[in-house]
């Protein structure tokens, strides 16, 4: 049997399973990694490069929000996120955006994506340039995808075989970030705008993400355990008496609806049973540890 089709819970035990606060490895904590994860797949990147780089830190970016300064102890600052439609989710954009660093600080980017990771990184990199004196590096790992909304999850044998692709490559990514070795940024070629507008993924469906959020609803099986309203990033859904409300800030990163213990999550059009996926090595526990901002909220 070819080795990417075994036992699926064996190649969950094969990933690692590492607490989502801190991994400290000596006195002094040396680079701090902040990521944005909806699906899970960003935060076990993070971990992962946590588990190979010398004291390190994990946080959630949505902290930024409550303090948006880096500490100066950090040598390192890195951010790992989705790409959502060619782009960094806006959430991450405005963390940024208002974060204060010093100069001497080195700043790395990694993006996961499942098709294409179009203008993720240049976008970043040009958030960020200005704030540091030293070169940015850029990374992209592909990983299963997540976005339901557009098609259901991926095999689960070609699952296996891009999240063992990506632990072989985060310990190159690793390699890079402890060398300071450059990298390149590449603009997003003509050939992927033009297939990201056949799917649907053009840009200008990124102002309405919001509002397509309005459109989310609970099914019959729903029990109002809340797990929906405590993932929510950006606090967009309020658990009521009666239902569950989504406002007018979502910012599309899936978790409400791929990881509601009941399934109940549903969207107009999307079948109910179509596969969910987020990532098997991260539990709902590390992704119920975000630390989210305060007076985000959308309309309800």
């Amino acid at each position: 049997m070819p080795r990417i089709v075994k036992d699926f819970k064996e190649q969950k035990e094969e990933l690692p399973q590492i607490g989502i606060q801190y991994i400290k490895r000596g006195v002094s904590m040396n680079t701090v990694i902040y990521y944005f994860s909806g699906a899970g797949n960003s935060l076990s990147i993070a971990l992962s490069l946590a588990q190979k780089l010398p004291d390190t830190k994990v946080e959630s970016i949505m902290s930024l929000y409550r303090n948006a300064a880096i500490p100066a102890s950090c040598e390192q600052v890195g951010f790992v996120y989705p790409c959502y439609y060619g782009h960094p989710p806006k959430a991450v954009t405005e963390a940024v955006r208002n974060i204060r660093l010093s100069k001497q600080q080195r700043i790395f980017c990694v993006v996961t994506f499942g098709g294409f990771f179009g203008q993720s990184l240049i976008d970043m990199k040009r958030l960020l340039e200005r704030r540091t004196a030293n070169d940015i590096q850029g990374f992209s790992v592909r990983m299963p995808g997540s976005h339901i909304l557009g098609y259901p999850a991926f095999p689960e044998f070609l699952q296996r075989f891009l999240l063992r692709k990506a632990e072989k490559k985060i310990g190159k990514i690793a390699a890079y970030i402890q060398n300071s070795t450059p990298t390149r940024f590449k603009n997003a070629t003509v050939l992927e705008k033009l297939l990201r507008s056949f799917t649907g993924e053009s840009d200008d469906k990124l102002p309405n993400f919001g509002q397509m959020g309005t459109l989310f609803y609970a099914a019959g099986t729903c029990n109002q355990c809340g797990v929906c309203s405590k993932l929510c990033p950006v606090n967009n859904i309020r658990v009521c008496s009666d239902q569950i409300k989504w406002g007018n800030n979502c910012c599309q990163c899936m978790a409400c609806i791929q990881w509601c213990p009941q399934k109940a999550v549903a969207y107009p059009s999307i079948p109910i049973d179509r596969p969910h996926y987020h990532h098997p090595a991260i539990g709902l526990d590390q992704m119920l540890a975000y630390q989210k901002p305060e007076g985000i909220r959308g309309d309800f």
